[in-house]
């Protein structure tokens, strides 16, 4: 018995070991994710730990994750287990899980399947800059570094909202540009409102009382704010 498990010992090791160390070293910070040619940057930090026998990928700000095997081919390729398991986060404002959503998409379908199988590729960028470059089996990418990126605020116009919590209207200042767009989402991030235009008032008269999230679109970018429904 003991023979049989050195044997099958050794040969995941060996298997570990044909990887690019790099790949099972590091702790990588998401840049990018690009779909059907599109590009997605960051709205949180993103990560990826990879070992010889696990893979996780997730959002530590948002304390949320997905954990599973690993099983490598070749010195490029891997496959990742079907169902794997889901730490669900705290995080409920559409701004963060959209983008969670577009990250996780590169690795599972409906946080079921996986897209296997994954090829990956390091890239030294000098001064100790690495690059990884995963591809599934789409042809859709996610992209990560070494080194943490740095996420900038959003630059946006001071916007305001009164009143808050609200009963019938709600109002919308900013110090400058334009709405686009507003959006109302529910704690578990349904879509039950949208406005289009430069519109400052909302009325939320037929709004059943609770917490919401209003995401406004400006031209100058994007903000979320929670509102108070009485």
């Amino acid at each position: 018995m003991k023979k049989i498990f050195y044997i099958l010992l050794l040969t995941f090791t060996t298997q570990g070991l044909a990887q690019d160390p790099q790949l099972l070293e590091n702790t990588w910070f998401l840049q990018k994710v690009v779909i059907d040619d599109v590009d997605y940057l960051p709205t949180l930090r993103g990560e990826l730990d990879i070992s010889p026998d696990y893979f996780q990928v997730g959002h530590s700000l948002c304390k949320d994750y997905y954990w599973g095997p690993v099983f490598f081919e070749g010195s490029t390729l891997f496959n990742l287990d079907d169902n794997p398991l889901l730490l669900l986060g705290v995080c409920i404002d559409p701004f963060y899980t959209d983008f969670m959503d577009k990250h996780y998409s590169i690795y599972f379908v409906n946080a079921g399947l996986a897209k296997n199988p994954f090829n990956y590729a390091i890239e030294n960028m000098g001064g100790g800059i690495k690059t990884l470059t995963i591809t599934n089996n789409e042809g859709n990418l996610a992209i990560y570094g070494n080194q943490e990126l740095a996420i900038r605020d959003r630059e946006l116009p001071e916007i305001k909202i009164s009143p808050n919590p609200v009963h019938d209207v709600l109002n919308i200042s900013l110090s400058q540009g334009e709405i686009i767009e507003t959006k109302i989402y529910t704690v578990s991030g349904n879509e039950i409102f949208t406005q289009k235009g430069n519109r400052q008032e909302l009325n939320l008269q037929k709004l059943s009382s609770g917490i919401y999230f209003l995401r406004i679109s400006t031209d100058k970018g994007e903000t979320t704010k929670k509102i108070i429904k009485k």
